[in-house]
Parts: C-alpha cells; sequence; structure tokens
C-alpha cells in the first residue's frame, strides 16, 4: 500500500555504525542487561508490517487461535517511541539485527516533517490510523471531518527524543536542525500562561492549529504532554537549545501544579474529572499517566535545579510506591476504577524503574535497592523469552467485545507467526505469578500494547548506563550484575552465591555497592586471590587503588528467606534469595513466572557470550 507522508522527497540519510569492542567471555548466568537488550531489539522490530514501511503492530492478542496482531491508530506513535529506544538498545548489546527496518525508520522521521516543522501523522493508506470512536468518546478531543494528515503532539516529542539520539551518534547539525524545527513548530501548538503552559488538543487537524481562548486540559488530556516534555528534556540535555528547555519545564509545572491531576500531596487524580457514570472512563485512575509526568519533571528538576518540580515530583514518587507492591515491583495499570484483575501494565513498573535509578544517581542511595529489586523480579521476567505457553494456551472464544478485530481484513490484521515475532517485547497486562493475566472468567486477555516494549527499553538503558559509573578517577558499581565496560567488566554470581568479581581494566579507585540484605561487617574483598582490608563510604566497599589486571572479588553471604505479599488483596508467599525471587505460591498456570529452581543451586552457572563496550554512550 502506498502511504501518503506531508513530505515525499526526503535527502538520503543513513543510519549511525555502532562501534565498540567485542570479545568473548565466560560469564555466570545471571541476570545481564546487554543479553536482554538484544532480545528488545528483536521485540521491537519482529511485530513489524514490510508491506506498511515496516509500521509496528501495536498490539497482539494471543488469546485466540492463532495469535494475531493488528493495527491501530497508535501504531506511529509507539514506532518513534521505538526509535528513541533503538539506538540506546545497540549500544547497549551491539547487536546489528534487523538494520533495514530502522533504516527505513529513520527515512520516515524525514518524510513525516511538514514545512512548519511539525511531525504529521499519514493517514491516506493507513485505514486503522483513523482516531476511533473509543479515542473520540473519551474526552480526548479528537478532530472531526476527513484529513490526509494529524498532528499528534505526543509523536512530535518522541520524534524530537529519537532525532536526539540519532544526533548524538552522527550528522549532529543535521538532527539538532530537524528537532530544532519541531520545537519551534510547538508555538503554534501551545498556550503560555507566565511559567506554565498547555497543550489543549489530544489530536490536531493540519490547518487548524490556533488555541487561542482553548479550555485548559484536565486529567489524561493534561498528562499527554508529558510526552513532548520527554522530547523538550532530550534537546535540551543534548544539544542545548534553551527554547526546548523552556517549553518543557512549562508544561510539567501547568501539569503538576494546576491541572488538577495531582493532588497537593502528590495522590493521583481522576482520568476524567467530573464525567458522569455512563462515562466509559469513569472513576478511572490510570497509574502510568501520572508516573510517565513525575518521570519527566524529575528529569528536567535534575537538569535545571527546579526545586519546586523537585517537590511536587518527590511527593508524586512516593504515593506511586503506596499503590504498587515494592518487593518485585508490581505496580497497578489503573489506582482506581474499572481495571483487569492484578493487571500490572509493564509501563508502569519501567517508570518507576526510571526514577529510582534518577533519584539513585542523584544522592538517594536507598533507591538504587527499589531499582536493583524490580528490575530483577517483575521486568526481568515480562520480558517475553519463551512462546511454546502461548501456542498451547487456546481456551476458547475471548469475552464478549463491540466487533472481533479479526474481521478486519489482512491488511489491519495478522496471525503470522505472532509469538515468535514478538520474542523479546514485555508484556502489557502481567499478573503477579503470570506473564500474561487470566481473567475471572478463566478467559485471556490481550498478551502486548507495545507502548510498555518501547518504556522496558529505556529503562533497561538506563540501569545499564547507571549500574557502573566512572568520575574523577573513582569507579563506582552500583547495580550488581553483569556489566562490560571500559573501565572494568563485572560478573555477577548472584544469586547463585554472594559474590562480584570485577576485572579491572583501568587505573582507578574501586568502589562496590554492597546489596541491602548484607551489613558492611559481612563483606569481605579480596584483589588477585589476597585479602584487601575494606572500608566503607555509606553502603559502598571501598578496594581503594587497583590497577588494569587486577580482579577484585567482594563476598557476602546469601541465603533463601520467605516472604508474604499482598496484590490486589490477595496473599503470595515468596521464596528470595537475595533479591531475585525463586518461588511464588500460588504459582502461575498458563504463562508462570518465577520459574527459576536453578538459581537455587549454590554452584555458579555459566555461559559463553559476546561482549561488547561501545565507543560512546548517550547520557541519561
Amino acid at each position: 500500500m502506498k502511504i501518503g507522508y506531508i513530505n515525499p522527497d526526503v535527502p538520503e540519510v543513513k543510519l549511525p555504525e555502532i562501534r565498540g569492542e567485542r570479545s568473548e567471555a565466560l560469564v555466570p548466568d545471571t541476570l545481564d542487561l546487554a543479553e536482554r537488550a538484544a532480545l528488545v531489539i528483536h521485540g521491537m522490530t519482529g511485530p513489524t508490517d514490510p508491506e506498511a514501511d515496516y509500521e509496528v503492530y501495536w498490539r497482539a492478542h494471543f488469546r485466540y487461535h492463532p495469535a494475531i496482531m493488528l493495527h491501530a491508530p497508535a501504531d506511529v506513535g509507539i514506532r518513534s517511541k521505538f526509535q528513541i529506544a533503538l539506538p540506546l538498545m545497540r549500544l547497549v548489546s551491539g547487536s546489528d539485527l534487523d538494520r533495514h527496518v530502522e533504516q527505513r525508520w529513520l527515512e520516515l522521521l524525514l518524510h513525516e516533517q511538514g514545512p512548519d516543522g511539525l511531525i504529521a501523522t499519514p493517514l491516506v493508506g493507513r485505514p486503522w490510523g483513523v482516531p476511533s470512536e473509543v479515542e473520540a468518546g473519551a474526552g480526548l478531543n479528537v478532530p472531526e471531518g476527513d484529513f490526509e494528515q494529524m498532528i499528534e503532539p505526543q509523536h512530535n516529542g518522541f520524534c524530537i527524543a529519537a532525532a536526539c539520539h540519532y544526533g548524538s551518534l552522527c550528522d549532529r547539525d543535521f538532527w539538532e536542525a530537524y528537532a530544532r524545527r519541531i520545537v519551534d513548530g510547538y508555538r503554534r501548538l501551545v498556550v503560555r500562561d507566565g511559567d506554565e503552559a498547555i497543550i489543549p488538543k489530544w489530536l490536531f487537524a493540519p490547518g487548524d492549529l490556533d488555541c487561542a481562548g482553548a479550555e485548559p486540559p484536565r486529567g489524561i488530556m493534561a498528562s499527554a504532554a508529558g510526552w513532548s516534555a520527554l522530547g523538550m528534556n532530550r534537546c535540551w540535555r543534548v544539544f542545548g537549545y534553551e527554547p526546548a528547555r523552556d517549553l518543557g519545564g512549562q508544561l510539567l509545572r501547568y501539569i503538576l501544579r494546576s491541572s488538577g491531576y495531582f493532588a497537593p500531596d502528590g495522590s493521583f487524580g481522576l482520568d476524567v474529572p467530573d464525567a458522569g457514570p455512563d462515562h466509559s472512563r469513569y472513576g478511572v485512575t490510570h497509574f502510568h499517566a501520572h508516573t510517565l509526568v513525575l518521570l519527566h519533571a524529575l528529569d528536567h528538576a535534575q537538569m535545571t535545579g527546579d526545586a519546586e518540580l523537585a517537590d511536587l515530583t518527590r511527593r508524586g514518587f512516593q504515593k506511586a510506591l503506596s499503590y504498587g507492591e515494592s518487593t518485585v515491583g508490581w505496580f497497578p495499570e489503573r489506582v482506581t476504577g474499572l481495571c483487569y484483575p492484578q493487571a500490572c501494565e509493564l509501563c508502569c513498573t519501567a517508570d518507576m524503574i526510571m526514577m529510582a535509578l534518577l533519584y539513585a544517581a542523584g544522592g538517594d542511595d536507598a533507591c538504587w535497592d527499589h531499582a536493583d529489586r524490580w528490575l530483577r523480579n517483575q521486568f526481568a521476567e515480562c520480558q517475553l523469552r519463551r512462546v511454546d505457553w502461548i501456542h498451547r494456551m487456546h481456551t476458547g472464544e475471548p469475552p464478549s467485545q463491540p466487533h472481533d478485530p479479526r474481521q478486519e481484513g489482512p491488511t489491519a490484521c495478522t496471525d503470522d507467526r505472532v509469538a515468535e515475532r514478538n520474542i523479546g517485547a514485555f508484556s502489557g497486562w502481567a499478573d503477579v505469578n503470570e506473564w500474561m493475566l487470566l481473567h475471572e472468567e478463566r478467559k485471556f486477555l490481550r498478551g502486548i500494547q507495545h507502548c510498555c516494549t518501547g518504556n522496558a527499553a529505556r529503562a533497561l538503558y538506563l540501569a545499564w548506563n547507571h549500574a557502573v559509573e566512572h568520575a574523577g578517577g573513582v569507579l563506582r558499581v552500583n547495580l550488581l550484575l553483569n556489566r562490560a565496560g571500559p573501565w572494568a567488566d563485572v560478573d555477577s554470581h548472584i544469586p547463585y552465591a554472594g559474590q562480584v568479581d570485577v576485572h579491572v581494566k583501568q587505573p582507578v579507585d574501586l568502589r562496590v555497592r554492597i546489596p541491602e540484605w548484607v551489613k558492611p561487617a559481612e563483606a569481605a574483598g579480596t584483589v588477585n586471590g589476597k585479602e584487601r582490608r575494606l572500608d566503607f563510604d555509606g553502603r559502598y566497599a571501598k578496594f581503594g587503588s587497583c590497577k588494569p589486571g587486577d580482579a577484585a572479588v567482594l563476598a557476602f553471604p546469601i541465603g533463601e528467606r520467605p516472604d508474604v505479599i499482598h496484590v490486589e488483596r490477595r496473599r503470595y508467599d515468596l521464596v528470595r534469595k537475595g533479591n531475585e525471587v525463586v518461588v511464588i505460591s500460588p504459582p502461575g498456570v498458563h504463562s508462570p513466572l518465577y520459574l527459576r529452581d536453578h538459581y537455587r543451586e549454590t554452584g555458579t552457572r555459566w555461559k559463553k557470550t559476546e561482549r561488547f563496550v561501545p565507543d560512546t554512550t548517550i547520557p541519561w
């Protein structure tokens, strides 16, 4: 099919080369973010439609037999969200999988930029791209009429961020100019009032961008501007463009301070305030629509020193912790209102991990433990790595719904190798003990909404980026995970054994953070097999000066311990070894999580892998 882009003629654009050092190594078979990043690349480029310029199938439904993927209006925005994450995942893993898909996506960034700088979403050739009645009925201000293009502020924010990441790796002047044109185009979409700004519409029709006299958005309509703020933050951090910094802060201040979507104590407000009981979203409070704002406000506050945004964000983060289960990192899709029983949207867990990492890197030391627990449990378990259960699980037709998506035709829906093409993606609706939530009527819900895959990929990068930090000759190992780097390679035996090996590659003053269950007096250190006296700086064991070729080992006790958690008024009995859940009761039935009997062994399992150390990273 021929898609009608606003800009048919664009200059040639090339992907950046991912350069770095590759080596084969024998490493502990424990959580490895580089390995997971390579899988994410497959989970982003696999579920795409080659007949429609590799457009992403936003949703995968595993309750049908065979499983299906279908197009939706959100596809293009998900693609640009993937474009933020894809270069990050290549830096982490070194993988060059499906570069042809990424090349076409890069070209689409140019095809979609109009003469006013704004990014236009094409509708011609994309019949599924027309906003649905559900969106129009949810207070999202969908314009009426037939249009060839739509202006989506969220998609524009994602494209800014994607341009920043590509511009960090190559053709900086080209991508900086591209990003600045979008930022400048926003002056047609926003209404400023003092140190606040609003984007009053969810979607704009080209030629109807005038926002004068528009009502300030409330509820989830207000929070949508948080995605534009993401792009503004990236443009300021990477390119130093001050108009982007200023607009991002103005948008975030309105949402957190004046929109009513957050209470003064940080509590989350309703998606549709004052809606009647017949409204489809009455009484719903969406977790991720709040935490995406908090995350980008925290990033902005840390970059600019905005004390008010920092305070508002801290209150919201504390409330978010209270809404979820912080032992494993289970956070609900919805805090109030109609909700799939016990549904954890992985966007929520990813947001919380990213906030914990930013707080930890900013000096809140305890947040390293939050991030470690959540990464090792709900996050790691909800990446799709095996699909045999999907082919076995058909239990009949799904619950009643307005229509059967399989009737929408081959252009909007496919059943071609759906499970296999989604390996590496993340669950959209997870239970505490099941990869995919089982409904009360024992009918399966949908499996994937790929917004979660895009969010989870960014969380993975932040974890990899902050796991080991080097500044002023001091190397800090913050997260005890496998990690190759230019200063040292880290091998983590956790949870098989309480041991972390640091193979030093450059002269450093080495400090390794002990886990939350370990007391400083219980930790022991050796360098090249000889005991090294450890002093402590808070939770950091100070090995002191280490030279290239040194092997520093931190050892500490690790054992199994029972835990009980309650989620949605249900009890779960856990056995944790270190921070990893190795047993959960009741266990999952159809798509069980925590099949980790091998972690209960005391001897470390090993694997041969290719390690990659990129020549550069993207700051975050």
